[in-house]
């Protein structure tokens, strides 16, 4: 009867770039074969992927139920009754005058493990259990004065919370038969442009899977209208006036941030810090200039704002 031994891999999360795989699926399936090419060296054979679930940590205090894509390997191994008994060897270990004794080799001692009892979360109060992950650390973040925010518990890379998250938000966009924000990513490949997919098609079609059919993205339905109407214009006017420019430098490297650190003098002064032509005044060549915002769900209307300057 044949007999064999398992083993089981996280599946590849990313494609493989190689000569000649252009799109996404066919550099993640050179991944895949990549794996599989490499197990089979060594002599496994692919059996089956599984999803499975795995409690973990997630966020501060809570835990969650995540799932791996594993990929599940076997070979054949003898069985103990079909290995040949190991060859008797002859022992001095005996009284004068008698004949040494025969033994078998003694198999070395198994060492001893010793399970470590995982640690018991933080027992959460009723409103703490139904918190989302993100208010967690917004709640956490108001009280911190830290430079740097906490560093919640992560996943690995190959949990999968959302099947279809290569769809993003912004295609869910109820349109009502008069937007259209699918031209913004999805166009004819034309002369000048970079859009390689060629895909013009999916503005009018919403090709999803089974899966993409429905919106995962449940962060984005929580109903905020409350809590922005509790906010009157005069924080918001207070909030926006802070200037959290000039001192951030200077507190990145106390906490020695190994990041970019920002060094261009006099950043929170906005347009005075630069001449007439857009040159930073103080000489580190930092450049402002205007462009067209990437249209998008992202307008500054939508509350998104951010600062772009190219160093020549």
């Amino acid at each position: 009867m044949q007999h064999y031994e398992y083993k089981v891999i996280s599946a590849p999360d990313r494609g493989e770039k190689t000569r000649g795989a252009k799109t996404p699926g066919d550099r993640f399936a050179q991944a895949m074969t990549s794996v599989l090419n490499r197990m089979a060296r060594e002599g496994w054979d692919y059996v089956r992927a599984e999803m499975l679930p795995s409690e973990e940590r997630s966020g501060l205090t809570r835990r969650v139920t995540v799932y791996h894509n594993m990929l599940v390997f076997r070979r054949p191994v003898e069985a103990a009754a079909d290995r040949p008994a190991p060859p008797r060897q002859l022992t001095a270990e005996a009284a004068e005058g008698k004949a040494p004794r025969l033994e078998s080799p003694a198999a070395p001692p198994a060492p001893e493990v010793k399970a470590e009892a995982a640690p018991e979360p933080a027992e959460e109060t009723p409103a703490e259990a139904g918190k989302p992950v993100f208010q967690e650390l917004l709640d956490h973040l108001k009280t911190l004065d830290d430079v740097l925010p906490p560093v919640p518990g992560t996943h690995p890379v190959n949990v999968v919370f959302n099947a279809e998250a290569v769809v993003p938000p912004q295609c869910y966009t109820r349109t009502e038969a008069r937007a259209n924000p699918c031209y913004v990513c999805h166009q004819d490949q034309l002369p000048g442009r970079e859009n390689r997919m060629n895909d013009r098609d999916l503005q009018v079609a919403y090709s999803f899977s089974d899966v993409g059919m429905t919106n995962h993205w449940s962060n984005l339905f929580e109903d905020r209208s409350e809590r922005v109407a509790a906010i009157d214009d005069g924080e918001i006017d207070r909030y926006v006036s802070e200037n959290n420019y000039s001192e951030l430098a200077g507190r990145l490297r106390e906490r020695n941030f190994e990041g970019f650190i920002p060094d261009l003098k006099d950043l929170e002064l906005g347009a005075a810090a630069f001449d007439e032509e857009g040159f930073a005044r103080d000489g580190s060549h930092w450049v402002a200039f205007n462009y067209k915002p990437f249209p998008s769900t992202f307008w500054p209307t939508n509350g998104s704002t951010d600062d772009v300057m190219i160093r020549l």
